[in-house]
């Protein structure tokens, strides 16, 4: 009897105990220094513990197709994640999680007020990029160095790392003169404050999107465990997280817009986009062809996306000026702060969200109704499917 009460009781507290699940996440590398404080937060909120695999997102890809047992994967672009969806390696669609910056990053001393061209420099021997065939941020330098004319010139300099965390070994550790890396790495704990960096014009290379998907395995295994943490990677306190280190999340911290393409002006690399919203027309100018580029086509719908910082606003507008994106809007809230206002308004039903300075906010008498315009160069507009 008593035996029989003891497997009871045994039996009773086993099925009360919450099942500690860990699942694996395969991390882009330049997303390395974000996932300590996520994966801590994660598991406070759900008990659920992490295991990160940390390589280039075309070697993680290629080990997904190959069927290595990751539940959730976060890549440093959109191609990847779509690839794998499309030839059946995931349960969900590819969403963008957040959207990366290119910077030059250097210990050495550089003088970095020549912008990019400071590496033309006959002292910058070394270079370290990744690998462009494996990693979004080499894609991103190499455009970038294309942008700006030099890549000819700096090429025989390059270094290539196979993931950007071997491209930030080779500078933290001076084995290269300077690298071309990810902003979050020099905003992370571990790196912030070594050495100086400056960071590289939006319009040198295509926006480095970065797309999660949860995979074949975790969904069919782990599926409950992988769903939170897809979910909590766009929730408020993920989002603040991601702040710290300048990552904007997707669909959650830019503006967007839809539209279709109603003309392209193409040279060499560079195109002018025109769109239509509403009735509204819009421009941006982007690293991409209809050559480089199959959605870049007339008529083909696509989204605006813009971050709220590069929302300028505009009162009693006269005259003629060379910013061709206004939005007219209304004023629909304002929330002062100190430094900054944040400023919500409603253009044709849909929310757009500025951020100006507060001292700029109470020169131009901002109130809530005021009819303004929403300002946005055609550089800082990114165009995607």
């Amino acid at each position: 009897m008593k035996i029989l009460l003891s497997i009871l009781l045994s039996t009773l507290i086993s099925s009360n105990t919450p099942e500690q699940t860990t699942i694996t996440v395969a991390v882009a590398a330049n997303f390395r220094f974000a996932m300590g404080e996520l994966r801590q937060e994660f598991k406070k909120g759900t008990g659920i513990d992490i295991k990160t695999v940390i390589s280039s997102s075309g070697k993680l890809t290629a080990q997904i197709k190959n069927g290595a047992p990751f539940d959730v994967f976060l890549s440093a672009n959109m191609k990847y994640p779509e690839t794998l969806y499309k030839e059946g390696y995931t349960t969900t669609k590819p969403k963008v999680y957040a959207y990366g910056s290119l910077i030059l990053w250097t210990l050495k001393d550089l003088d970095l007020s020549k912008g990019i061209n400071a590496l033309s420099d006959k002292k910058v021997q070394k270079i370290a990029i990744a690998n462009p065939k494996n990693a979004p941020y080499g894609i991103a330098a190499i455009s970038a160095l294309n942008y700006y004319k030099i890549y000819e010139k700096v090429k025989p300099k390059l270094v290539y790392g196979e993931s950007i965390s071997q491209t930030n070994l080779y500078v933290a550790s001076e084995t290269t003169d300077a690298g071309l890396t990810a902003k979050s790495v020099v905003l992370s704990p571990k790196m912030k404050g070594k050495g100086k960096w400056i960071e590289i014009d939006k319009s040198a290379y295509k926006p480095i999107a970065q797309g999660i998907v949860i995979t074949d395995h975790g969904g069919k295994n782990k599926n409950s465990a992988s769903q939170k943490f897809y979910d909590f990677l766009f929730s408020h306190k993920a989002r603040e997280i991601l702040k710290k280190i300048r990552l904007y999340c997707g669909g959650q911290e830019m503006n967007k817009l839809q539209g279709k393409i109603m003309n392209i002006e193409s040279s060499e690399h560079i195109s002018i986009v025109d769109i239509d919203v509403e009735g509204d027309l819009f421009s941006s100018i982007i690293i991409e062809t209809p050559e480089t580029a199959d959605y870049l086509r007339i008529g083909n719908e696509v989204f605006m996306l813009f971050k709220e910082t590069e929302v300028s606003i505009g009162k009693d507008l006269s005259g003629n000026l060379s910013l061709r994106n206004r939005l007219k809007s209304k004023i629909k809230t304002i929330e002062k702060g100190i430094v900054l206002t944040k400023i919500i308004l409603d253009y044709k039903g849909k929310d757009i969200i500025s951020v100006i300075t507060t001292r700029s906010t109470n020169k131009l008498d901002l109130k809530v109704g005021d009819e303004v315009q929403g300002l946005i160069k055609a550089n800082e507009v990114i165009i995607m499917k």
